[in-house]
């Protein structure tokens, strides 16, 4: 990876005439929407004055400018932002006025809160019927838990997910596994299939994603055995997590460790070869789960990464290291697939952040713009309204508007 990206305000993206209000922070929208801009749509980001994106300071800072927030930065760029009290009711009227401008609103409030502001979808489609309108929320707005404030770890809990993790007990997983695969790509998933409806009627519609009901389809397998059984998996026992021999996590010589998910048997085959213990194959048809896994832990137990080296390079073995972040970072796949970019910054210089996982063959993905300052765009769109200089000082004075270029 010698390619060096420059932020470039040149749109070349499948989504080049679709404009896009976003009403969200933290996870799951802003990634949602940070995809939508990566794939060309003009994306503005509204937030309110006081009660920011969180996102803009909770986790660490960039060492090279201790005011931007990497958290922030890795879900908002190409996107504007302004910054507008939509809790006020002079707010709300700026917004109305801009809306027959947007195709899509994306919003991830609890249910109810944006009808409370007079900002719903029945009182937007009034104004721009063609309006696609997603809300993402932890529940749905017809969930008995739809009042209830949520996070990650609470989405899996409730889809049974948080109960097949761990061992003796349940464990919180790294990552946000609901928020993204839950929220983020079931939000895009309907965003843009209800863009192609409207391409083919002209109609615009709501979209209701609940992060708990799309997480679930995470667990398929699992509910498979769960349907299958009438009764719940046994943790940590399944096919896929950690029941059989060759689909486990093994520690090495070293203190490194390897994941061998060599599912169907012809590659266990295939590896068990390499090891020259194709007899463990046998041992594993009859079920004898515990005693190939003890043979196998021994084995890797005398090896380091450096021993495995050719068992990694067999394309039909599915040994592979387990990588820390940084080695990822340093990975050939990712390099060479642009899902690690160099990015020029002009107040960060060169970083190197995740790019965008979708490629596309005639409508690439463009990195026009780094993410917004708060309030660093109100000024353009509500001049581009006929407001006046001395309109929008009052507006400031009355912490109706920001337009702040501080992050």
């Amino acid at each position: 990876m010698n390619q060096i990206i420059e932020y470039n305000q040149e749109n070349r993206g499948p989504l080049r005439d679709v404009r896009v209000l976003d009403f969200t922070m933290l996870l799951p929208g802003p990634l949602c929407t940070m995809y939508l801009g990566d794939f060309g749509a003009d994306v503005v980001k509204v937030e309110h004055p006081i009660a920011i994106d969180n996102t803009r300071k909770m986790g660490p800072y960039f060492s090279q400018n201790k005011n931007i927030n990497t958290y922030y930065y890795l879900l908002n760029r190409n996107k504007k932002s302004i910054a507008i009290n939509y809790k006020r009711k002079e707010g709300v009227e700026i917004l109305k006025k801009l809306l027959p401008k947007f195709d899509i609103i994306v919003e991830g409030f609890r249910p109810g809160m944006m009808e409370e502001i007079g900002l719903g979808y029945e009182e937007v489609k009034k104004i721009n019927p063609k309006i696609i309108y997603c809300s993402i929320s932890g529940f749905g707005k017809d969930s008995p838990y739809k009042d209830f404030a949520g996070h990650d770890a609470n989405y899996l809990a409730l889809s049974g997910i948080l109960d097949l993790i761990g061992d003796e007990k349940p464990i919180l997983p790294a990552v946000q596994i609901a928020d993204i695969l839950g929220g983020t790509m079931s939000a895009l998933t309907g965003i843009l299939t209800a863009l192609y409806y409207r391409e083919k009627t002209g109609e615009g519609q709501y979209i209701d994603i609940s992060i708990t009901d799309s997480v679930m389809q995470v667990a398929t397998l699992s509910i498979g055995d769960f349907i299958a059984e009438q009764k719940p998996p046994t943790r940590n026992k399944t096919y896929l997590s950690g029941l059989i021999p060759n689909y486990q996590i093994y520690e090495c010589r070293d203190n490194r460790y390897v994941v061998l998910a060599a599912l169907e048997g012809q590659f266990f085959q295939v590896f068990l070869k390499q090891i020259q213990r194709e007899d463990l194959l046998k041992l594993t048809i009859e079920g004898k789960y515990e005693e190939v896994k003890q043979e196998l832990a021994n084995y890797f137990k005398s090896k380091t990464f450096e021993d495995l080296e050719p068992i990694f390079k067999n394309p039909n073995a599915c040994l592979f290291p387990i990588l820390s972040l940084k080695e990822t970072f340093e990975n050939p796949h990712f390099l060479e697939r642009g899902t690690i970019i160099q990015i020029h910054d002009q107040e960060l210089g060169i970083i190197k952040i995740p790019g965008s996982p979708f490629k596309f063959s005639n409508t690439p993905i463009s990195y026009r713009l780094p993410p917004p300052k708060l309030g660093e765009h109100t000024e353009d769109f509500l001049k581009a309204l006929n407001y006046s200089e001395n309109e929008l000082l009052e507006l400031e004075k009355k912490r109706i508007i920001a337009r702040t270029k501080e992050s």
